[in-house]
């Protein structure tokens, strides 16, 4: 249900040139946690006036700004990439896609261009779909991330908490899956018999997307208890509070310089 009092304010935040300056991306570093937690990227957040997109999106497409919105997320994005680029030049930053985003293959290219003409090469993105995504429209949002998938790294968000269809490995080539916060979290909330049950299906699971050269993502990560037991489970890489919570741009570039020495960093 659209927010009234959300959308009007956005409305006005729009008709007088404020939402640039009130749409804020915010950073969360990624690590290698099989290779001594070094950075490898980011998940960038696009958030208005301190909201979440989940607190605001709707609002925006009724207005039929959304997508202007979240081409102006990237413009902004592009300098800090850029710098954190020059700290690691293997980072790769990713941006989430909504279906407002893929309505044609047009806007598809419209934000590739926005990359490639400030020098930001694909290698470095990574473009994130949520599965639940995948369950609608099924065959006109495959093409366009097939599209995409030429030239990017495709990510499914929040893997294992929807019934995905399995041809989806084959339709597109996807680079890796992120498990969400809730199920991760879910392998150690259980005692004896269902706990066993449940570190044996994950570590299938792990195994299954290892033999397809699909990288595998934990999200949300609190506890360095968790973060051992996803270690041995093959996990490739791992971000949340453990590491860092989500940061500005300015406290994001410090937190990268600072990382190896500090392995945490603080809003």
């Amino acid at each position: 249900m659209v927010n009234l009092e959300v959308k009007q304010q956005l409305e006005e935040s729009f008709k007088k040139g404020r939402f640039e300056v009130e749409l804020e991306p915010l950073f969360q570093l990624r690590v290698n946690i099989q290779e001594g937690d070094k950075p490898s990227g980011a998940e960038v957040l696009m958030t208005w006036k301190g909201k979440k997109p989940e607190e605001f999106i709707k609002e925006a497409k009724d207005l039929d700004i959304a997508n202007e919105m979240y081409l102006t997320l990237i413009r902004k994005t592009i300098p800090v990439v850029k710098e954190a680029l020059k700290i690691n030049p293997n980072l790769k930053f990713g941006y989430k896609l909504y279906r407002m985003n893929l309505r044609s293959f047009d806007q598809v290219q419209e934000i590739l261009d926005i990359f490639s003409q400030n020098g930001i090469s694909f290698k470095n993105l990574e473009f994130e779909v949520d599965t639940n995504l995948l369950l609608r429209e099924e065959r006109k949002i495959v093409r366009k991330l097939f599209y995409l998938s030429i030239t990017t790294n495709l990510v499914l968000e929040n893997f294992g908490t929807h019934c995905l269809p399995l041809n989806i490995f084959w339709d597109i080539p996807i680079e890796k899956v992120k498990f969400s916060e809730k199920l991760i979290e879910g392998i150690i909330n259980e005692d004896g018999e269902h706990m066993v049950k449940k570190v044996k299906f994950f570590k299938a699971l792990v195994n299954f997307l290892k033999e397809l050269d699909i990288g595998t993502v934990a999200t949300g990560v609190r506890r360095r208890l968790l973060l051992d037991l996803l270690r041995v489970l093959g996990v490739n890489e791992a971000q949340g509070p453990l590491f860092a919570p989500f940061l500005t741009a300015e406290k994001f570039l410090q937190c990268l310089k600072n990382f190896e020495k500090e392995k945490k960093c603080t809003a």
